[in-house]
């Protein structure tokens, strides 16, 4: 069986840095194996933002991606939704996008 897999983000980011989506899993995946993951973020309107949505191929677990946030992004609550494509199985985080940080 292949193991269940869990998406984390930090809790905030600011506009114009990146957040880190990390994907794990609850045991270690067969040797050799891969998973591939449909990705889709969900803005503070709930509207799905077709710029950040993409396939990530896992090769081990746990997965980094860092996906860039732009100064412009909507600030608020944003939802990520992970798909394993391979299970159907689905998972999602949450994070707040705030204000850049001026310096």
């Amino acid at each position: 069986p292949l193991p269940k897999l869990n998406l984390t983000v930090p809790s905030s980011s600011r506009a114009g840095s990146a957040v880190e989506v990390t994907i794990a899993g609850d045991a270690t995946p067969p040797e050799g194996t891969f998973r591939v993951v449909h990705l889709e973020f969900e803005k503070p309107s709930g509207k799905i933002y077709e710029h950040y949505t993409r396939n990530v191929m896992i090769p081990s677990l746990p997965h980094a991606v860092q996906v860039p946030i732009a100064f412009n992004d909507p600030k608020g609550s944003w939802r990520v939704r992970g798909l394993d494509l391979m299970t159907g199985q689905s998972f999602e985080a949450s994070f707040t996008v705030a204000e850049a940080q001026h310096s």
